[in-house]
């Protein structure tokens, strides 16, 4: 009979509850991809496991440690990859599981998993391009034996594809919404008067638009400049918010173009992400398809907010059903334009039936409860694999 092992429960004298499950951040980790982490951790800490991360940057640290992670300091000097040995150092104790978060960085994970003896997860967060074949193979050769999962079916494809093999080898797993952090109740006036002031449109009394992840290149800012300029599109503000703070670089004259900047803002990195939702009317995720994730659209649902997400790349699969009116043209500014006018329209009829709804399904679908079942599942099929080699 196979041993069964729940990971959240087991326990063992040297090092208390397990699995003691050691997170490896990448350096340049997406703020989608801490908070996935930050998931992970809260509900490790809160089912008695123990959280071990490996955090490149101070920011994140910080986040981390509030949530009752054991915080590693882990960068490598000169651009060299990080030392697996001086990690086992830092970290004093056994790790059960090392749990990776880019397959770029599958090399130094299973160096770092064979210096703890321990088993291995990948999670990837982000559409992978398909490489060669020798790359393939040696992907595939790297990550035989671990459990490898994706936030969502367009990244898993993609992954499996990088790795060749099937389509159902990598298993998708829940976001891992925090509903009491992106709750309109637990945001406060001043939070959201203060963020006004922070983009300058204090006495600007029309609607916003947060646009999200925005990407300082030409085709895709056209792109977004064409749909706010539409004759179609609603009397709004258009906030443009990017992932880092190199601000629009080479655009940056479109976005003073006279037929664009009385509706077109760059905030860059919203300072107070649950603050920037409450003022938004509606979300437009139009950088969803490269990723192959919506998790900026999810958040939005959750707090109540209509969203619009560019149609395939398996972007249904981060709406409620009967919800396809959110999915636009990628290709189309003209028809962005109406959905947009649309949903702004709808915002100000919305009830609270429909609010609820669109939380609901978030909270079912990709919240942190969901995250935290079907990690239990892969963390325990992980153990018992290696029990039985």
């Amino acid at each position: 009979m196979t041993q069964r092992i729940d990971p959240f429960r087991l326990s063992r004298p040297s090092h208390g509850p397990v699995p003691r499950v050691l997170q490896l951040l990448p350096a340049m980790a997406t703020p989608a991809m801490v908070a996935h982490v930050l998931s992970l951790v809260r509900g490790l800490v809160a089912a008695g496991g123990a959280a071990v991360v490996a955090a490149p940057t101070r920011a994140q640290a910080l986040a981390l440690r509030r949530a009752g992670a054991l915080i590693v300091p882990w960068a490598g000097a000169g651009g060299r990859a990080p030392d697996p040995k001086a990690l086992v150092a830092r970290v004093g104790g056994d790790i059960d599981i090392v749990h990776i978060h880019a397959v770029e960085d599958a090399e130094t994970g299973v160096a770092v998993q064979r210096a703890f003896d321990a088993a291995l997860v990948l999670t990837e967060h982000a559409r992978v391009a398909r490489p060669a074949m020798l790359t393939r193979l040696r992907l595939a050769r790297r990550l035989r034996g671990a459990a490898c999962l994706a936030v969502s079916p367009a990244v898993a494809t993609a992954l499996a594809r990088a790795m060749g093999a099937a389509d159902n080898a990598v298993a998708v797993v829940p976001a891992g919404i925090d509903m009491t952090r992106i709750d309109p109740a637990a945001v406060p006036m001043g939070r959201a008067v203060a963020l006004t002031e922070a983009w300058g449109l204090v006495e600007d009394p029309r609607p916003i638009v947060l646009v999200t992840d925005v990407f300082a290149s030409a085709p895709w800012l056209r792109f977004v400049l064409a749909a706010a300029s539409d004759p179609a599109a609603p009397d709004a503000i258009w906030a443009l918010s990017a992932c880092d703070d190199n601000g629009p670089g080479e655009m940056g004259p479109l976005l003073t173009d006279p037929r664009f900047s009385a509706r077109v803002r760059w905030i860059g990195p919203p300072a107070d992400w649950p603050a920037s939702l409450k003022l938004s009317s509606v979300l437009l995720d139009a950088g969803a398809a490269a990723r192959g994730h919506a998790r900026a659209a999810l958040d939005a649902q959750a707090f109540g907010k209509p969203v619009l997400l560019p149609d395939g790349c398996g972007m249904r699969a981060f709406l409620p059903p009967g919800a396809e009116t959110a999915l636009y043209p990628p290709d189309d500014p003209a028809q962005l334009a109406q959905r947009v006018a649309s949903a702004v329209r709808n915002t100000e009829h919305a009830g609270d039936r429909a609010r609820l709804n669109a939380r609901l399904f978030v909270a079912t679908h990709h919240g942190h409860d969901a995250l935290h079942t079907a990690m239990r599942r892969h963390y325990a099929g992980v153990l018992t694999a290696r029990l039985r080699a």
